[in-house]
């Protein structure tokens, strides 16, 4: 055992929040392990605990999206041919043929671009005989992000931490989070 992970069990409430030890994982190919720092909660935490989500919480899910941390382990291998399991594109439909021959069997594809393309394929052009799932999530353009980072570093913008919890106390941030009507991030940091 190397680390201790919350857990969600949805439509429990907090009692949902578990703890579990947790092996340090192994990168596969193309992956990398990521030592968690520090973790914020957000309205989309309390929607996953209480069903609210549009999308299901799978039961044991690792709860959190936003949050700070660094590389400590990384593989980089070829697939032998295989492709990937697990395409991020973050272009969109200019590149969505690529992200699909890149792909191996039942490979998920994550759309987070949606930059338009002037030159539309045939849906059996792109797929061809790859059998990939497609997720599009919804988050601002990759130009619009890099324009925030620029604006955040010019004026020197911190983000505003209403308060911070040890790991030990996560089911109290969520409460905290949930009851109290912060002003700013709460965060759990891990160490």
């Amino acid at each position: 055992m190397n680390g201790l992970a919350y857990h969600l069990d949805p439509l429990r409430g907090l009692d949902g929040l578990t703890t579990a030890a947790q092996d340090l994982p192994e990168p596969g190919p193309n992956q990398v392990v990521i030592e968690l720092l520090a973790a914020s909660l957000n309205r989309r935490d309390l929607m996953l605990m209480d069903g609210d989500y549009p999308l299901p919480a799978t039961p044991g899910i690792i709860p959190l999206s936003d949050g700070v941390g660094k590389v400590i382990a990384a593989v980089q291998e070829l697939t032998g041919g295989d492709g990937v399991e697990h395409v991020v594109d973050t272009v969109g439909l200019p590149t969505l043929s690529k992200s699909v021959r890149s792909g191996g069997y039942n490979a998920q594809i994550t759309m987070i671009g949606a930059m338009p393309t002037s030159v539309a394929e045939p849906v059996s052009e792109v797929f061809g005989t790859q059998y990939v799932s497609i997720r599009r999530i919804a988050v601002g353009s990759r130009t619009d992000f890099e324009a925030m980072n620029r604006a955040i570093s010019e004026h020197r913008t911190r983000p505003v931490i209403d308060r911070v919890f040890p790991l030990d106390d996560a089911v109290q941030a969520y409460r905290y989070f949930r009851d109290d009507d912060p002003f700013g991030k709460v965060v759990v940091r891990m160490s």
